[in-house]
């Protein structure tokens, strides 16, 4: 009983230490593409995309590195259910979205596309390292093709004509001394916290899978939560829209082609089949609401939440009694 109860301690603990530190290595990043007018080249896209991505990828890395690959891959699918379902459900019900452009419209080209990769993954029994190879190669070409058709967040702000050069040189080393920390600790927590989710898993019998996908999910779609809603705040709808997606993309072709490069084994993509259905169907819902009225409002909203509320019953009621008799057991 003792044990469980650390396990859980130590499981909040990470899962706090591993947001905090997300959000500074997010923030630093955007201050360095702002600094260094990354996004004036396009970049911007893809650079804030990978930043909200490194909780995933820590998390990756680590479940990798401890034999749990389960827990890895579960966490992508579940963080990109969480970043359509909840975090675009929260900023419609909070602050609806009406975003139109030339830029918008190759977002939702790219958001379309997207959805073929889990389809992909669900039709096939195996995945394997070409399969992995084949994701990394979709990014880079997704990555590409931002740059070519010029799919810009604008971070850039300007400057005050009278800012000290030596100042500017400061906050640039300083804001890249504070990627560098936070990306040390959020690999740290999340070593921890892979650890003691899959200790907790076990204790529970239930499959690491699920909590990759929900728990842990949910602590690494925080910082796009975060970002987005201060987006939309600002008024920059689109670079909201764009890091969700961007960061989904990231997750599924970029940060899985390595989970799937560096796992010792082939795997059974078909014990995912729940996981992968609900991506497919969330990205493509998400999809026809914003391609039939340009927009996302409360009751699209409340829709999308209903959708990632679905996900988490149907995740968590094949587990119901199990989770009935540990209460009991306390």
């Amino acid at each position: 009983m003792l044990e469980i109860v650390y396990q859980f301690t130590i499981f909040l603990i990470s899962f706090i230490f591993l947001s905090k530190f997300s959000q500074m290595v997010i923030e630093n990043s955007m201050k360095l593409a702002r600094m260094t007018k990354l996004s004036e080249l396009v970049i911007g896209f893809i650079l804030l995309s990978v930043a909200t991505s490194v909780p995933e990828f820590a998390i990756s890395l680590s479940a990798i590195l401890s034999n749990n690959v389960s827990i890895s891959i579960g966490n992508l699918l579940g963080s990109n259910i969480a970043n359509l379902g909840l975090v675009l459900g929260i900023l419609a019900i909070t602050r609806p979205m009406i975003v139109r452009g030339a830029s918008f419209e190759k977002l939702l080209t790219i958001l379309f596309l997207s959805s073929l990769i889990p389809l992909l993954l669900l039709g096939l029994s195996k995945a394997s390292v070409v399969v992995g190879v084949l994701l990394i190669l979709v990014f880079v070409f997704f990555s590409l093709y931002s740059v070519k058709e010029k799919i810009t967040l604008k971070l850039v702000e300007k400057e005050p004509n009278n800012l000290l050069q030596t100042l500017k040189e400061f906050r640039f080393y300083k804001s890249l001394f504070l990627v560098f920390i936070g990306m040390g600790f959020v690999f740290l927590s999340s070593k921890f916290l892979v650890n003691s989710g899959s200790n907790i898993a076990k204790f529970l019998r239930i499959k690491e899978s699920l909590i990759g996908a929900t728990i842990i999910a949910l602590g690494t779609s925080l910082p796009e939560l975060s970002i987005a809603l201060t987006s939309v705040k600002e008024g920059r709808s689109k670079m909201a829209l764009g890091n969700v997606i961007g960061s989904c993309l990231t997750n599924l072709t970029f940060i899985m082609g390595i989970v799937l490069i560096s796992s010792p084994f082939t795997i059974d993509m078909s014990i995912f089949s729940t996981l992968l259905s609900f991506v497919i169907a969330t990205t493509i819902i998400t999809w026809y609401l914003f391609t039939t009225g340009k927009k996302l409002d409360r009751k699209e909203g409340i829709l999308l939440l209903f959708i990632y509320i679905t996900f988490l019953i149907v995740s968590f009621g094949a587990y119901s009694a199990i989770l009935g008799s540990f209460l009991k057991m306390v």
